[in-house]
């Protein structure tokens, strides 16, 4: 039994890293840059950066709950022929 809660560990860290590597991607690189944004008063102020980027991080989050979605129902058909496999 000692093996899943190993695997049940690397998977939950994967999970967090992608996670914080999602939120270092997205965060400005450098104090002016996210200063920038604000101080314009054009028609590409903070209001429709902020959009863009609630667009993508929308789109991002979609396209991932797919994904782990297939994942989880793959896994949850492995450990079913697994529990059976033990009876």
């Amino acid at each position: 039994m000692r093996g899943w809660r190993s695997k049940m560990l690397v998977v939950l860290v994967m999970y967090f890293a992608g996670f914080a590597t999602a939120i270092y991607t997205i965060a400005p690189s450098n104090a002016s840059a996210a200063g920038s944004a604000y101080v314009s008063d054009e028609g590409g102020g903070p209001s429709s950066q902020a959009d863009q980027i609630a667009v993508k991080v929308k789109t991002g989050m979609t396209k991932f709950f797919s994904f782990a979605e297939e994942k989880i129902t793959h896994a949850g058909n492995v450990i079913k022929k697994k529990m059976a496999e033990s009876d």
